[in-house]
């Protein structure tokens, strides 16, 4: 029979002997604490999980140096009156577009701004970007931008909220292979510093993951 383990022995050893229970609990907590920082620094790139020669690893190597790999990030905004169908909104979006660009590694931004639209006649097929020279839009401009955008499924869930309240600028970039964990905060602290330097009438987020893309 296994011994019971008896809880007012260790309250009486720790009452009576608290010297003791101070370096032993210092200890335990030292061991503890060695074992957070560790895992913090734990490396859990996709590669420390195969071998050198495994030969999926290879392929995608492979698949690396014929396709470059990608990140993006996914910017936020949201005008105070509950619309980017507005004259002041889609300026802001177009100014922040263009200014995204600025960021280092970025290979492209998209958004609602510079987003193609196709629409066919009954002899042509028309290809243009839904928004442009958004300060000179009136009203009815706008009305249509918001019908085609809400109806369209490569733009409406993407780079509009389905409601209409939210837009996404994506932000696409190539980083060197190199140090790439250190390269992502460059990105976003740079992609901050841009958002911060423009002063614009929208609410704007940016999400501080990046997902990889091929």
């Amino acid at each position: 029979m296994s011994p019971v383990f008896d809880k007012s022995r260790l309250i009486d050893l720790a009452v009576g002997r608290p010297w003791l229970t101070l370096v032993t609990s210092v200890a335990v907590i030292a061991a503890i604490a060695a074992g957070i920082v560790h895992l913090v620094t734990v490396d859990v790139g996709i590669r420390n999980h195969f071998n050198q020669n495994d030969p999926h690893l290879i392929e995608l190597e492979k698949f690396e140096d014929t396709y470059a790999v990608s990140d993006s990030v996914l910017v936020v905004v949201a005008p105070p009156h509950d619309t980017i169908f507005s004259l002041e909104s889609l300026v802001a979006i177009e100014q922040l577009t263009e200014a995204l660009w600025q960021a280092p590694y970025v290979t492209r931004v998209d958004s609602i701004t510079n987003h193609s639209h196709s629409e066919g006649t009954e002899d042509d097929l028309i290809v243009e970007q839904l928004v442009e020279d958004s300060a000179l839009l009136d009203d009815a401009k706008i009305d249509r931008i918001q019908t085609i955008a809400l109806s369209s499924p490569e733009i409406a869930g993407r780079f509009v909220s389905r409601d209409g309240r939210f837009a996404g600028l994506i932000v696409s970039l190539v980083l060197p292979d190199n140090i790439r964990e250190k390269q992502r905060f460059e990105v976003v602290d740079a992609l901050h510093e841009i958002i911060d330097e423009h002063v614009l009438p929208i609410r704007t987020w940016s999400t501080t993951a990046m997902a990889n893309c091929f």
